[in-house]
Protein backbone atom coordinates (compact mmCIF):
# COMPACT_ATOMS: atom_id res chain seq x y z
CA UNK A 1 0.00 0.00 0.00
CA UNK A 2 2.97 2.35 0.72
CA UNK A 3 4.50 1.67 -2.53
CA UNK A 4 1.14 2.98 -4.34
CA UNK A 5 1.01 6.16 -2.21
CA UNK A 6 4.41 6.86 -3.40
CA UNK A 7 3.74 6.36 -7.25
CA UNK A 8 0.74 8.00 -6.84
CA UNK A 9 2.37 11.27 -5.47
CA UNK A 10 4.91 10.34 -8.32
CA UNK A 11 2.75 10.25 -10.91
CA UNK A 12 0.93 13.77 -9.48
CA UNK A 13 4.36 15.44 -9.96
CA UNK A 14 5.15 14.24 -13.05
CA UNK A 15 1.82 15.22 -14.77
CA UNK A 16 2.17 18.66 -12.71
CA UNK A 17 5.68 19.38 -13.94
CA UNK A 18 4.36 18.42 -17.94
CA UNK A 19 2.75 21.63 -18.19
CA UNK A 20 6.75 22.97 -18.07
CA UNK A 21 7.71 21.59 -20.88
CA UNK A 22 5.15 22.89 -23.64
CA UNK A 23 6.75 25.18 -26.11
CA UNK A 24 7.83 28.66 -24.25
CA UNK A 25 7.28 31.61 -26.54
CA UNK A 26 8.66 35.04 -25.66
CA UNK A 27 6.94 38.30 -26.29
CA UNK A 28 8.58 40.40 -28.94
CA UNK A 29 8.00 43.74 -26.79
CA UNK A 30 5.35 45.30 -29.55
CA UNK A 31 2.13 45.68 -27.49
CA UNK A 32 -0.47 45.69 -29.95
CA UNK A 33 -4.47 45.72 -30.46
CA UNK A 34 -6.19 43.46 -32.30
CA UNK A 35 -9.43 42.80 -32.96
CA UNK A 36 -11.25 39.51 -33.46
CA UNK A 37 -15.26 38.56 -34.43
CA UNK A 38 -17.19 36.33 -32.59
CA UNK A 39 -20.65 34.89 -31.75
CA UNK A 40 -23.25 36.04 -29.00
CA UNK A 41 -22.41 34.94 -26.15
CA UNK A 42 -23.69 35.63 -22.80
CA UNK A 43 -20.88 34.80 -19.94
CA UNK A 44 -17.23 34.85 -20.04
CA UNK A 45 -14.72 32.14 -18.79
CA UNK A 46 -10.98 33.28 -18.61
CA UNK A 47 -8.62 30.44 -18.41
CA UNK A 48 -4.95 31.81 -17.22
CA UNK A 49 -3.87 34.97 -16.00
CA UNK A 50 -5.71 37.78 -18.51
CA UNK A 51 -6.88 41.23 -17.20
CA UNK A 52 -10.45 41.14 -18.92
CA UNK A 53 -12.33 44.64 -18.91
CA UNK A 54 -16.17 44.33 -19.62
CA UNK A 55 -17.58 46.96 -21.74
CA UNK A 56 -21.59 47.69 -22.95
CA UNK A 57 -21.86 47.29 -25.99
CA UNK A 58 -23.24 45.23 -29.85
CA UNK A 59 -21.47 41.72 -29.28
CA UNK A 60 -20.26 40.40 -32.40
CA UNK A 61 -16.24 41.26 -31.87
CA UNK A 62 -13.29 41.27 -28.74
CA UNK A 63 -10.42 43.15 -28.88
CA UNK A 64 -7.32 41.99 -27.39
CA UNK A 65 -3.92 43.94 -26.46
CA UNK A 66 -0.99 42.45 -25.87
CA UNK A 67 2.88 41.42 -27.40
CA UNK A 68 2.46 40.80 -31.07
CA UNK A 69 3.79 37.56 -30.98
CA UNK A 70 2.04 36.00 -28.09
CA UNK A 71 -1.54 37.03 -29.22
CA UNK A 72 -1.68 34.31 -32.07
CA UNK A 73 -1.47 31.84 -29.31
CA UNK A 74 -4.72 33.36 -27.52
CA UNK A 75 -8.09 31.29 -27.99
CA UNK A 76 -11.34 33.64 -28.16
CA UNK A 77 -14.07 31.28 -28.85
CA UNK A 78 -17.50 31.20 -28.03
CA UNK A 79 -18.25 27.97 -26.39
CA UNK A 80 -21.98 27.07 -24.99
CA UNK A 81 -23.28 30.38 -24.88
CA UNK A 82 -19.79 31.39 -22.92
CA UNK A 83 -17.23 33.51 -24.38
CA UNK A 84 -13.75 31.30 -23.93
CA UNK A 85 -10.31 33.11 -23.59
CA UNK A 86 -7.15 30.49 -23.15
CA UNK A 87 -3.97 29.97 -24.30
CA UNK A 88 -3.30 27.06 -26.52
CA UNK A 89 -2.98 23.77 -25.28
CA UNK A 90 0.92 22.93 -24.60
CA UNK A 91 2.02 27.38 -25.00
CA UNK A 92 3.75 28.85 -22.03
CA UNK A 93 3.48 32.45 -22.64
CA UNK A 94 6.22 34.53 -21.31
CA UNK A 95 5.65 38.28 -21.72
CA UNK A 96 8.88 40.34 -22.14
CA UNK A 97 7.87 42.21 -19.14
CA UNK A 98 8.21 39.35 -16.87
CA UNK A 99 11.11 38.48 -14.78
CA UNK A 100 13.26 35.55 -15.47
CA UNK A 101 14.08 33.63 -11.92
Amino acid sequence: MKKVGILSIFLIVANMSCAQWGKKVKGNGEVVTIERITGDYDGVSVGGWFDVVLVSGKEGSVSLKGEENLLEYIITEVKDGKLVVKVEKGINLQPSSWKSG
